[in-house]
């Protein structure tokens, strides 16, 4: 008996700790027939279409999914998920699929979407990247998502959808998938939050410019733990090849070639940018939010103890680096601020790079602006729709093997009725390029491009345009855009290859020009914004600041002027949706409870073991 009851307590505890080992286990496939290679496809049902299995055209295995007679742009293979994701939970999940056009079919643009729908918040959509779909051969399309709802969720599909709304080409589709990469849980302190077309702005849409502040000294020390991230060196010498030079701010120090360097910050300088950001037209700037004393917050304090700080509004990305209490104070601080853009009626406008934590880090930010009396902020996402996110927008737009500008520019407007097709609201993303070649033939510490991610450069005639279309859109959109706003990339992304910042005049080889030692300046892209965005104003360029006819001195400072502030600083990844990294508890845990589960076996058989000897004189 006591042998019997030794075996069942062993196996019991086996049965109690496996779930350590198993339960919720991440990375793995959650979708039914992923790959239609089962014959039974009675999970998969036709939305406005016609579905048969096919042999012929695959991407793996042995079968594809063909999709004919579509009705409308999102007739589609669907699975019902939403068993999958009330079992999982809320989480940051990746999904994707493949996609073939039919023979005869013209190439077009599609992406996969997850659709929910909760009874607290009614229809949301999680839309991958809008993928160029051919004939020729099946092309990905991806997403990575933070899949959050309000109540009780009550429906959520998955299929593919074309960008464009007219267009309805059969297609085959094959090997969808669906993974949570980690789970979220709501915090208790967010709020949910409402916008309205009668608190959208009348007049113009306001126009914003993403600022990256790593031009700093080179002698100004490390960054952070790791001393490779001395950023003002690292920009300097990916700029330093006399071939990058046409792209070097207005106060570089150029001695020649791969001898370039930036002055300190100044007070001087900072007033400079904000007339041109202001005489070109730009109402408010987005700063990377890096940590206080960092260094590269410099020019952020500069703006806020400017005299003429109104003249252009300053915004904030966060999760361009941690952001830790001290961050969240200061920022919820400035929201109270006249120079602090406001959208919806006096919300303040916050950027939001990525969605990890994003519904935690809202939910702490609204916590603080109700204790100082601040209306709640307007929250954007450049990584898709989320929980706590009013509205979607873009960090960048990639380009490859040097095509043309206008060829990134349709993609990116493409986008803007991707976005409004699945529901989202949209602040309006307006790229000024994409180049990081210099990033390639010098490599920075925080990222690494290829040889051929790289985008032919504009002209300021072909930014101004791509910009005046963002404005029609934004106009002729009003109920899918209520922040009333656009951002352009960028204002100083000038090594990865979008800027509007005034920089160096240089000549056919490179050589930056000068009269005596200072720099001669070209202000093409603002002045091309200046007509567009001030036509109408008779204000020319500010004479209390260089333009392209005049310069601007570029001695090297004295050493006792250098900073030595040290700082953590990373620069912005160039995807639009960052990759979750499971926090390395998740690591440990299988681990954990494989060690478990061998301990309390051992342990189970060494008690058998002990009850068998006893056995042998108690029976």
């Amino acid at each position: 008996m006591k042998k019997t009851v030794s075996v069942i307590l062993v196996f019991l505890l086996l049965f109690l700790t496996f779930p350590i080992f198993n339960a919720n286990a991440k990375g793995e496939e959650l979708m039914k027939n992923k790959g239609f290679e089962d014959a039974d496809i009675s999970m998969w049902t036709a939305n406005g279409c016609k579905l048969e299995r096919d042999s012929a055209n695959k991407n793996s295995g042995s079968f594809s999914i063909k999709v004919t007679e579509r009705t409308q742009a999102w007739s589609s293979a669907q699975q019902d998920i939403t068993q999958i994701l009330l079992t999982n939970g809320q989480g940051n999940y990746n999904f994707s699929t493949y996609m073939k056009l039919v023979d005869g079919e013209v190439t077009t643009n599609m992406f996969i979407v997850v659709s929910i729908e909760s009874d607290k918040q009614g229809k949301q959509w999680y839309s991958g990247n809008a993928a160029g779909i051919s004939s020729t051969s099946f092309t990905k399309s991806t997403a990575s998502n933070a899949i959050t709802w309000q109540g009780t969720l009550t429906r959520a599909i998955i299929y593919v959808q074309n960008s464009d709304a007219n267009a309805k080409p059969s297609l085959y589709i094959d090997d969808f998938s669906l993974v949570q990469a980690s789970a979220i849980t709501p915090g208790p302190d967010y709020i949910p939050t409402a916008q309205t077309l009668e608190k959208r702005s009348s007049g113009a849409p306001a126009v914003g410019a993403i600022r990256w502040d790593a031009w700093l000294p080179q002698s100004q020390g490390t960054f952070g733990s790791n001393s490779s991230y001395n950023v003002g060196a690292q920009v300097a010498r990916s700029l330093g090849p006399n071939k990058y030079h046409f792209r070097l701010p207005y106060f570089s120090i150029v001695n020649g070639e791969n001898d370039v360097d930036f002055p300190p910050i100044t007070q001087t300088q900072m007033d400079e940018e904000i007339n041109y950001a202001a005489y070109a037209g730009i109402d408010y700037w987005a700063y990377c939010w890096y940590p206080i004393g960092s260094g590269m917050d410099t020019a952020r304090n500069m703006h806020v103890s400017s005299s003429i700080r109104d003249k252009v509004k300053m915004s904030a990305i966060i999760f361009t680096d941690s952001f830790d209490d001290a961050s969240r104070a200061q920022l919820v601080g400035y929201f109270k601020e006249n120079f602090y853009m406001k959208v919806q009626g006096g919300r303040p406008l916050i950027f939001f790079f990525s969605n990890d934590n994003v519904l935690n880090t809202i939910g702490a930010i609204q916590q603080d602006c109700i204790k100082e009396g601040i209306p709640l902020p307007y929250c954007v996402s450049m990584a898709g729709a989320s929980l706590g996110i009013d509205a979607v927008s873009r960090y960048a737009e990639s380009g490859t093997n040097g095509e043309s500008y206008n060829s990134l520019t349709q993609r990116v407007e493409k986008n803007w009725d991707t976005q409004k097709a699945v529901g989202n609201n949209e602040l309006p993303f307006v790229s000024c390029g994409w180049d990081p070649r210099p990033r390639y033939d010098h490599p920075v510490a925080w990222g690494t491009v290829s040889a051929d991610s790289w985008v032919q450069t504009a002209t300021a005639g072909e930014i101004a345009a791509h910009l005046q279309n963002a404005i029609n859109w934004t106009k002729s959109n009003t109920s899918s855009t209520l922040a009333n706003a656009v951002l352009m990339y960028a204002w100083n992304e000038h090594d990865e290859g979008g800027w509007l910042c005034p920089t160096v005049q240089v000549d056919a080889n490179g050589i930056v020009q000068k009269s005596g030692n200072k720099n001669l300046i070209n202000t093409d892209r603002i002045d091309a914004l200046h007509n567009l965005l001030r036509a109408s104003s008779t204000t020319s360029a500010p004479s209390n600041l260089p333009n392209s006819t005049e310069s601007i001195s570029t001695e090297s400072p004295a050493p006792e002027n250098t900073l030595t502030t040290e700082t953590s600083a990373t620069d912005e990844l160039t995807t639009q949706n960052p990759e979750s990294i499971p926090p390395k508890s998740k690591v440990w845990l299988p681990i954990l409870g494989a060690i478990v589960i061998v301990l309390l076996a051992c342990g189970g058989f060494a008690f058998i073991k002990l009850h068998k000897k006893a056995g042998a004189k108690d029976e």
